[in-house]
């Protein structure tokens, strides 16, 4: 659409786009957790993470993400909830989730607004939502 401002957008345009991500990610993409400290930014890479050490953490496989309309200019992607359970009678913390594809390049990433403390024996739950959105949607 020429002459329109960046960040305009179709509603039918964002689905698209997000069709097309999702059809990426259920390929080759796995989510971690990192356990070190930091604000990711889109200039962190993968080596920049500390993942969790503890007994039974592992990278998780992306499977089915579910696509749904937020709003007009809105579309949330909802990936498969994911489990962790550590194993280890000892803790660890852990600040939040990042997404690689198998290069492994960070796409996505993610520090919870407070820190999560998974102690000996405990297991936990998250979800990843990651959206599509436009500055402003044209019908």
């Amino acid at each position: 659409m020429p002459g329109n401002p960046p960040g305009v957008a179709h509603d039918w345009h964002l689905n698209d786009r997000a069709y097309a991500l999702r059809t990426v990610m259920s390929t080759a993409h796995v989510v971690r957790l990192f356990a070190n400290n930091f604000q990711p930014d889109p200039s962190t890479v993968f080596s920049q993470f500390l993942e969790p050490t503890f007994t039974g953490y592992f990278p998780l496989q992306v499977g089915y993400a579910q696509i749904v309309q937020v709003q007009s200019g809105d579309f949330k992607l909802a990936l498969a909830g994911f489990t962790v359970k550590n194993y280890d009678a000892a803790g660890q913390t852990v600040y939040g989730w990042f997404l690689t594809d198998s290069g492994p390049n960070v796409r996505f990433s993610l520090k919870w607004d407070a820190p999560l403390y998974v102690s000996g024996g405990s297991y936990f739950y998250f979800d990843v939502l990651l959206h599509e959105q436009a500055f402003s949607v044209v019908p």
